[in-house]
């Protein structure tokens, strides 16, 4: 599924807050000791997960990651890969047009089917987080609108 908008922000910020928010993920996951500048194209970690009394183990790698222009995270699990990738491209100093795209590749059946049938809830839910993240990169430029917009 793919969806693109025009954001408000620039190319800068919008690569700052996603390898901010990554490498504070990392550092939770992977290691406290954990530097920005080993976050990049080709890192590996492996996140451990429980539902109920099922334990598995979800295999993640930063596949692309070009600063200001591409980003993709490729996560695996039990054959089938989730893969989330923005690509951008600068319009001018203050706007980007986000193509941001969430697929599942996976030979299982009830995966493909479950894709399928949530593809509109899916779209939607990419929407809803594209804006979010922008309100959030805009809220960080000037956090006095936030202090107000929270009294």
């Amino acid at each position: 599924m793919i969806v693109q908008k025009v954001m408000n922000i620039s190319n800068e910020e919008f690569f700052e807050y996603i390898m901010e928010n990554l490498h504070k993920e990392l550092q939770r996951i992977v290691s406290k000791d954990l530097r920005v500048e080993d976050v990049k194209e080709g890192y590996t970690f492996t996140r451990h997960f429980k539902r109920g009394k099922q334990e598995f183990e979800v295999k993640s790698e930063i596949r692309v990651l070009d600063i200001p222009n591409s980003y993709m995270l490729v996560m695996e699990t039990n054959g089938t890969e989730q893969i989330i990738s923005h690509i951008i491209r600068k319009i001018d100093d203050d706007h980007i047009e986000d193509t941001y795209e969430e697929d599942i590749i996976s030979n299982r059946f009830l995966v493909k089917l479950n894709k399928s049938m949530r593809s509109k809830a899916t779209k939607k839910k990419m929407i809803q987080t594209l804006d979010l993240l922008e309100q959030e990169i805009i809220n960080r430029r000037n956090p006095e609108t936030t202090e107000e917009s929270n009294d």
